[in-house]
């Protein structure tokens, strides 16, 4: 478990903003949930310098990480008080087309208001594959190659969806909570610590 509630002071967080790094060499295990999830994805990252990752936490500001290493080190980089809602267990979204954007429809599980999705990607060890997520019907394309696991967000279209391009059939896509458009920019506090 790790315990955010001391950098926060009175604001109550929905959702961590971390640098993660490797300082040790890379392949060290890594996993980030939400506190009561059942979620158990692991994999090696490659984190040798670092790569940000956004989680969600639990009413009491809890997240947890998993760590192959004492040497792979969580930041703390920022915050999120509003507007951010939790999956407790990952939705797998993961598609069987690879090389070409498939809309896929997070409808089911971001609310009416939703304007983002957080998402994790899973890349089979051992693979450096292509991905990208984008808003459905956007013409931003960009496709790059990863050897790692993956926090990150994407924008959705006005339905609810998302466009994601795959390489390998073995990256899988699992959507772990979902953002509202912000109407203030003081939902979010960057701050620094390390756990």
């Amino acid at each position: 478990d790790v315990d955010i509630s001391g950098d926060t002071g009175a604001n109550t967080a929905t959702a961590a903003m971390l640098i993660v790094n490797e300082s040790g060499g890379s392949n060290v295990q890594v996993g980030l949930r939400r506190n009561g999830s059942t979620d158990n994805r692991t994999l090696p990252s490659n984190y040798w310098t670092f790569a940000g990752a956004i989680v969600c936490v639990d009413g009491s500001e809890i997240f947890e990480g998993n760590i192959g290493a004492v040497s792979l080190d969580f930041y703390l980089v920022g915050y999120m008080t509003a507007n951010v809602t939790a999956v407790t267990n990952g939705v797998d979204v993961s598609t069987g087309t690879t090389g070409s954007y498939v809309d896929t429809d997070l409808s089911g599980t971001i609310g009416a208001t939703g304007t983002g999705a957080l998402l994790e990607l899973m890349v089979v060890l051992g693979a450096s594959d292509d991905f990208a997520w984008r808003a459905n019907g956007s013409a931003y394309d960009k496709y790059y190659a990863r050897d790692t696991h993956i926090y990150g967000w994407s924008a959705v279209s006005a339905a609810r969806h998302i466009d994601q391009k795959i390489e390998s059939t073995n990256d899988d896509v699992y959507l772990v909570g979902w953002t509202e458009s912000v109407a203030a920019a003081a939902t979010f506090k960057p701050i620094i610590g390390m756990w």
